[in-house]
């Protein structure tokens, strides 16, 4: 008994295991994932054994912490792939694969719970500075290289505002940051509208972005908004062009009296 206690332990199954965001095209089904001490597996399940992605020795898993855990070896079995990984921490719970730049399962999680992350806040900042390693992060997260492969954004659109979260999350990147990837997301899958030619049938593909907003007005402190004198409203000036008015038979009156005198 206490020799099958151990052997529990030393394995930890993720139920279901489930990915926030992929970018493999539908092309390969997560199965399993098992986290060893010693190593870890995933098993994949692809649709046919053409369409299995390319297996680099460069690939790597990525844990909650940013460690890179390098593949160590794969096993095919058919349309059936095993990747076999240094071993992740066993209480890790959110992690990705990244086999290339086009191959990447972002926030691999056990689908039986409700995964819930802060909701990202970005805000444009134009003093912001980001540091090289937030920049290479936005670059890599941007999903350049599979938007410009060509690859449907429909897949992947309603799954973004999610992975922005995850990335904003784990990468502890400020609300300027969190604005400039939400832009490379907005601008890559902004609807392509054609413009027809004057002479020719040809038609030209433009992308037009919503201008950027507005740095943010210097807040006023409250108790200088609260006793704030309020300006009164000057009056309008009076036009020169007015006619005046003509003299009531009192004013006619009084105006010769005082003549008189």
């Amino acid at each position: 008994m206490l020799s099958i206690g151990l052997i529990i332990l030393q394995v930890f199954t993720m139920w279901q295991p489930k990915a926030i965001l992929e970018t493999d095209g539908g092309t390969a089904h997560l199965k399993t994932v098992e986290l060893k001490t010693t190593e870890t597996l995933v098993t994949f399940e692809a649709s046919s054994s053409s369409s299995v992605f390319p297996i680099l020795s460069t690939a790597y898993a990525s844990d909650e912490a940013d460690i890179h855990h390098p593949l160590l070896r794969h096993e095919e079995k058919g349309t059936t792939i095993t990747l076999v990984f240094e071993a992740l921490p066993q209480t890790t719970r959110l992690f990705d694969i990244v086999a290339d730049s086009s191959h990447r399962w972002m926030g691999i999680h056990s689908s039986i719970h409700t995964l819930q992350l802060p909701h990202a806040r970005p805000r444009f900042d134009a003093e912001a500075t980001l540091p090289d390693s937030i920049e290479q992060i936005l670059q890599d997260n941007a999903l350049a290289d599979w938007f410009n492969t060509g690859s449907p954004n429909t897949a992947i659109r309603r799954q973004l505002s999610l992975f922005q979260d995850y990335v904003v999350w784990k990468w502890h990147l400020s609300p300027h940051a969190a604005f400039l990837l939400q832009r490379s997301h907005e601008q890559a899958t902004m609807p392509i509208t054609e413009t027809p030619s004057h002479e020719t049938t040809l038609h030209t593909e433009t992308r037009q972005l919503p201008p950027l907003p507005m740095a943010p007005r210097p807040k006023t402190p409250l108790l200088r908004r609260l006793f704030k004198r309020k300006e009164k409203p000057t009056a309008p000036a009076e036009k020169t062009s007015k006619r005046t008015r003509p003299l009531s038979r009192f004013e006619q009156k009084m105006l010769q009296e005082k003549r008189k005198q």
